[in-house]
């Protein structure tokens, strides 16, 4: 099979799996479509950017867009069973209820596709190693453990959060600009690492997940730079940069707003403050990376700032 074929075949198994749910053969959907379409494009990214690894990602994306638009319709309204010639095709699109499909069908995609990159990133970047143990959070289980909860380590221990600032001034403000960053949503996963000695979890970097560089990204510049000046390390991870960064103000942006820039796709790097790959290059850059960013800080806790960046092995 061809991609587009691989990519709805792989798609439509998800969705089956996950709610029963076959385009084929309609019913009314399950109450949890909307969460099983999100794991079912995260689930098909995965799958087919490793049986397509030469491909760009950016490409199997629109693959993707397409198999959730293609089922989303062809499990909600019914063709005609006659052959239709141009006239009755056209009238047949242009009906008031099929329009409204297709229009259903795009705002589903919205709504999904962001979540579903967020949690396709968590799901297969793997940044522990025998000497750190590191998690990756989402906005919900961030704000959990800033709250007074716990997260268990490997060994199964409940843990809570590290605040770094041991005078009562200092923590309240700490928690007030993660209680900031919390309601803004300007981020969309935190990284924390377990400390053995204290015996508690430290977050030490944000991560923006964006499918497209294009978008807010005036803001997401802003409360990159305020992350940094809070001694956090700050990072994008984007689907396609669409030669937003590769010249003029936004390449400038690229490397001054953030602590590291990754771009999945398979470009050539154009600089060191950029970084281009598939999804095994960008895995090993961050991973080593976030290795470099825990070193820094057991040396000195406010050493990752704006101008810090790692070095690329």
């Amino acid at each position: 099979m061809n991609l587009w074929e691989t990519t709805q075949a792989v798609y439509d198994s998800h969705l089956l799996n996950l709610c029963g749910f076959d385009r084929h053969h309609p019913s009314n959907p399950p109450s949890n479509i909307s969460r099983c379409r999100r794991q079912t494009i995260s689930k098909t990214m995965e799958k087919v950017a490793k049986d397509f690894p030469d491909l760009e990602p950016s490409q199997i994306w629109k693959n993707i867009e397409k198999a959730h638009i293609t089922n989303y319709i062809s499990g909600s309204i019914t063709l005609p069973n006659s052959s239709l010639d141009a006239s009755g095709i056209i009238s047949y699109l242009l009906n008031g209820d099929t329009l409204k499909v297709f229009n259903s069908a795009g705002q589903s995609w919205k709504r999904a596709s962001g979540v579903a990159w967020e949690d396709f990133i968590k799901t297969n970047l793997f940044l522990s190693n025998e000497d750190v143990e590191i998690k990756i959070l989402t906005p919900v289980e961030m704000n959990s453990l800033l709250q007074g909860e716990t997260l268990k380590n490997n060994n199964g221990d409940p843990r809570g959060l590290a605040i770094p600032n041991q005078d009562e001034k200092s923590k309240l403000e700490y928690e007030r600009f993660l209680s900031k960053v919390l309601n803004d949503k300007n981020f969309d996963l935190f990284l924390v690492y377990y400390v053995p000695f204290t015996k508690q979890w430290r977050l030490f970097g944000l991560i923006q997940c964006k499918t497209s560089i294009r978008d807010r990204i005036k803001i997401n510049m802003k409360s990159s730079e305020e992350a940094m000046s809070k001694n956090l390390w700050s990072i994008v991870i984007a689907m396609d940069s669409d030669s937003f960064t590769k010249s003029g103000q936004y390449n400038r942006a690229a490397k001054e707003s953030w602590n590291g820039f990754y771009v999945l796709d398979n470009e050539k790097a154009i600089d060191e403050s950029i970084i281009y790959g598939n999804l095994f290059h960008i895995q090993e850059a961050i991973s080593n990376h976030c290795n470099q960013v825990i070193e820094t800080l057991i040396m000195d806790t406010q050493s990752i700032h704006p101008l810090w960046r790692p070095k690329n092995n």
